[in-house]
């Protein structure tokens, strides 16, 4: 699993860099988690498929998650030939801070957690 990969093994890249919102379930009961994603990448640059690997809390992650990656737009690397690409990906649901700076730390320490049971 390689969530950080290569540059140059890179095919496709999202086109925009936009934080997916919190789904609204978790936030109203309060939940903070992780999931890690298989997500495949068809040659055309279309999501073909979003798999669960793994998250915390188990279930509640998938289905949000999904319809965000599903959404992405994605661009072909520079000097890149077309074709499927299997990525890893892991977004991580925070909640808590009294501010923005306290909100992103909180962020920025869950996601050096694991993210399995």
């Amino acid at each position: 699993m390689n969530i950080t990969p290569i540059k140059e093994d890179v095919i496709w890249t999202r086109k925009q860099q936009v934080t997916p919102k919190y789904p609204m379930k978790l936030a109203r009961s309060s939940i903070a988690g992780c999931g890690i994603f298989k997500v495949v990448i068809n040659e055309q640059g279309k999501t073909d498929s979003v798999e669960l690997i793994s998250s915390i809390p188990k279930k509640v992650i998938f289905k949000p998650s999904k319809k965000v990656i599903k959404k992405w737009k994605w661009a072909k690397s520079d000097n890149a030939i077309a074709k499927a690409e299997e990525k890893t990906i892991r977004l991580d649901y925070c909640i808590g801070g009294t501010n923005l700076e306290e909100a992103q730390k909180r962020c920025q320490s869950q996601a050096k957690l694991s993210c399995s049971v």
